[in-house]
């Protein structure tokens, strides 16, 4: 394969490979709590638990990755104390749908019997953490002391072992990438075949999936195409089966064409649609593709900066991390980062498809999907964003109830109701404050557009925007005027 590798060295020392990396762990410092020997979760989770501030877990793992990285006077101890207090936490109950996997902060209550997955454990914490571990392992071992490596392993079976083996479909595509890379190594470090050859099979089967049509189930993520980047990265690197690191090399190529394709390098933003996103602006909110991004076009990738209430600030935390692991990129998609691309046909999957279409300033993207995926949160089938009369970004989404018919092309988004019997929500935001438009024609801050339906300002809306609503029953498409 040809292509640019990204792959800062392997050693203790000064982190290289990305500036914002090194910022992110100094931010990551700030939030270090000395007495409880785990970091705070940054400002913005005491409303999302309602439990007040508590400590991360996940995070802490990366952080001590960092740390050991850095190896900065005491990042070394600090690490090993992080150790030490995550493997405290995880649970070693066989039988349980928990075993081997740990609270989802510290403060989380033991699971009770009818424990819910996501309300009282998380289960993918097992490969969130496990990566962290026998990359430890791999990479760190001449520093950790043998009491901790023995505990590393210990956690690092008990995560293997207490995954039920049917729990991770292919088609939830970071998870299995990281389940692979993470059973595929441990199996190696561990002399653990079998393990070595469940990864195999799951790697078939995503790659199976995938190659239908060259694209991910979750498709386009923000944040979940730099997990991918990052499981597939170290997969390729650690893994002991050659099967599966020419997959991951496969894989990681593909998956950073679909990004390129996609990637608006004046507006540093994905065009949409987007599977599973958690922001509208990638400029505004901390998306794990930045890092992927920043290592191979850092010219044009965003950066949210290091305000101590950044949204979704606690995934600085992997920047360390994924640095450290690096990347691949082929050559013509380096290319593509920096290209405004005009027009994406892409599909997904045998019931999805996504069309999108990149100008100089304005961008748009829509998903055509069989499944109502409306009800999540995460999903946005239909958006556009631009570039503001101030230089910031203005965004705009439109959620219809129902199977998503929505197409985009040049210079128009097309959101037909498709008998939806609910009026469409359309979220407004990045540009100040804006009302319902007059008539037909919408003038938003540096973008003048036509509304082929009436709007009626309803409020607020996620992600810092005002919400409008479309009558029940009416098609909704904007075209620039």
């Amino acid at each position: 394969m040809t292509g640019i590798p990204v792959t800062p060295n392997f050693a203790d020392g000064p982190l290289a490979g990305s500036t914002l990396a090194a910022e992110a762990l100094a931010w990551c410092d700030r939030l270090w709590d000395e007495e409880r020997g785990l970091p705070w979760a940054p400002a913005g989770h005491e409303s999302f638990t309602g439990k007040g501030a508590l400590h991360l877990i996940p995070q802490a793992g990366w952080y001590a990755v960092g740390l050991l990285v850095r190896g900065a006077d005491g990042d070394h101890d600090r690490a090993m104390r992080i150790v030490d207090n995550i493997c405290d936490l995880q649970y070693n109950e066989p039988g349980t749908d928990w075993h081997g996997t740990y609270p989802i902060m510290a403060e989380t209550p033991h699971p009770p019997a009818d424990a819910s997955m996501w309300a009282h454990y998380d289960p993918n914490w097992r490969q969130f953490l496990g990566l962290s571990w026998v990359l430890m392992l791999a990479r760190f071992a001449n520093v950790l002391p043998s009491a901790t490596a023995d505990r590393l392993v210990q956690a690092v079976r008990l995560g293997v072992e207490g995954e039920p083996p049917s729990r991770c479909p292919a088609t939830y595509t970071n998870i299995a990438l990281k389940r692979a890379a993470f059973e595929s190594i441990a199996g190696g470090l561990l002399d653990e075949p079998t393990w070595v050859l469940r990864a195999e099979a799951l790697t078939e089967e995503v790659v199976a999936l995938h190659d239908l049509h060259g694209a991910f189930e979750e498709f386009n993520s923000p944040t979940y195409a730099g997990v991918d980047f990052f499981a597939l990265s170290i997969a390729r690197q650690l893994s002991p089966s050659a099967a599966i690191r020419g997959a991951a090399e496969h894989l990681e190529a593909s998956l950073w064409r679909t990004i390129a394709d996609l990637y608006h390098p004046t507006l540093r933003n994905l065009a949409a649609p987007w599977t599973r996103t958690y922001g509208m602006d990638m400029n505004s909110y901390v998306a794990k593709a930045m890092f992927a991004l920043q290592l191979i076009a850092e010219d044009v990738a965003p950066s949210p900066g290091f305000a101590d209430d950044v949204a979704h600030g606690h995934d600085w935390f992997a920047a360390p991390i994924c640095s450290l692991v690096g990347t691949m990129a082929p050559d013509d998609a380096v290319v593509a980062l920096r290209t405004i691309g005009g027009l994406v046909d892409q599909r997904i999957s045998d019931r999805r498809s996504a069309t999108a279409w990149l100008g100089e300033r304005v961008m748009m993207g829509a998903e055509t999907c069989r499944a109502d995926l409306s009800w999540w949160d995460q999903y946005i089938a239909a958006a556009m964003h631009w570039e503001t009369s101030s230089r910031g970004i203005g965004w705009l989404s439109v959620r219809m109830p129902g199977r998503s018919a929505a197409t985009a092309g040049e210079g128009y988004l097309d959101v037909p109701a498709g008998g939806a019997t609910k009026g469409a929500v359309v979220v407004v935001g990045g540009c100040g404050e804006v009302t319902a438009p007059t008539g037909r024609n919408w003038s938003l801050p540096g973008l003048d557009v036509v509304v082929s339906t009436t709007l009626e300002q309803a409020g607020p809306g996620p992600f810092g925007g005002t919400c409008f609503v479309a009558p029940a029953g009416a098609d909704v498409r904007f075209e620039l005027a």
